[in-house]
């Protein structure tokens, strides 16, 4: 049994992966606050757990407390599988449909259409895996079960109607089996299943963004300090042209003419590491982006069929991103 401290919000998705597999793995967790001390964990990433050993993110967390690594070789693979799929192609297109149906994003709705596209191929699969299934990883509730839940959590309560649900039988049985485990239960409590999709509200949004933007800090004048006056420069002599070569001019930086901005990039990467994605980080990133100095690309991939891994376009990202440094 793992005992420690957990820093995070209580009602964000990660924090409540965490609180549940503490539970089936019997460990003891006392929630903290939500920002964790900064010598012991100076990225300030939340959820972090404070015990035995420090650990922040929530799947890292979650394998420890529920006692993951104890489990045979061939298990924990499974269950991690499971954990990398939710968590690096499953939960980013549930927010990009489920954020700005419900007013937590803006709407551009060419992506949402292809988000929701997208989540329902998704889902197609995961139902054909559970079709002989009760869980994902042998015949108990696991990690791995409760991981794939939470994610699919936003789209089962805002935009999973049930018209979508019939689609997915197996998906939605399997979801409502996971949903009523006692440990589950006791963190999330009862859990309402959407009658019918959200739809973006520019006056929600609006309203939605302004609450929850983070305001401006006061820059703090600084008093001047007197400096003492450097001393006069010896004299020095003159050149006689023996030396004379080309001058190398110096190269001028490309991006000296162009504005500066005000998008600072290290404050949104602290509001995104430390804050609920959807209530925090994304009104925050519309609320301060800066069109004028910044933009946005979406990019498309000629070959998509060519890409049947994820580790395939994370490779083919950081070799864009290499070229055009």
């Amino acid at each position: 049994m793992v005992k420690g401290k957990l820093y995070g919000n209580k009602d964000n998705f990660r924090t409540q992966k965490v609180l549940i597999a503490a539970k089936l793995g019997k460990s003891e967790l006392q929630l903290a606050g939500d920002h964790p001390p900064a010598d012991k964990f100076p990225l300030g990433v939340t959820p972090a757990f404070e015990g035995d050993v420090n650990l922040f993110g929530a799947e890292s967390i979650a394998i420890h407390v529920a006692g993951c690594a104890n489990a045979c070789a061939k298990n924990c693979a499974e269950i991690v599988q499971w954990l990398q799929w939710a968590e690096g192609s499953l939960l980013p297109t549930v927010l990009g449909y489920v954020l700005p149906s419900v007013s937590a994003a803006n709407l551009d709705k060419k992506v949402v259409d292809a988000y929701k596209a997208e989540l329902l191929a998704q889902l197609q699969h995961l139902d054909e895996a559970l079709l002989t299934r009760t869980y994902l990883v042998g015949e108990r509730l696991s990690l791995a079960d409760i991981s794939v839940a939470l994610d699919l959590l936003p789209a089962y309560q805002h935009v999973l109607d049930a018209a979508t649900r019939k689609k997915v039988t197996n998906v939605t049985r399997w979801f409502q089996t996971v949903l009523h485990q006692p440990a589950v239960k006791e963190v999330l409590g009862d859990v309402h299943l959407c009658d019918k999709v959200s739809q973006f509200n520019q006056s929600k949004f609006n309203e939605f963004s302004s609450k929850h933007s983070p305001k401006p800090e006061k820059k703090k004048e600084e008093k001047k300090k007197d400096h003492p006056k450097p001393a006069p420069k010896a004299k020095e002599p003159e050149d006689d042209g023996a030396d004379d070569g080309v001058v190398a001019e110096k190269s001028k930086d490309p991006f000296a003419d162009m504005p500066k901005g005000t998008f600072v990039m290290d404050s949104f990467k602290r509001v995104y590491s430390n804050e609920d994605t959807a209530t925090k980080a994304i009104p925050y990133f519309w609320d301060n982006f800066d069109a004028e100095a910044n933009s946005i690309w979406y990019c498309e991939y000629k070959y998509p069929t060519e890409l049947t891994l994820t580790f395939m376009s994370c490779n083919l990202i950081s070799g864009e991103f290499s070229a055009l440094e």
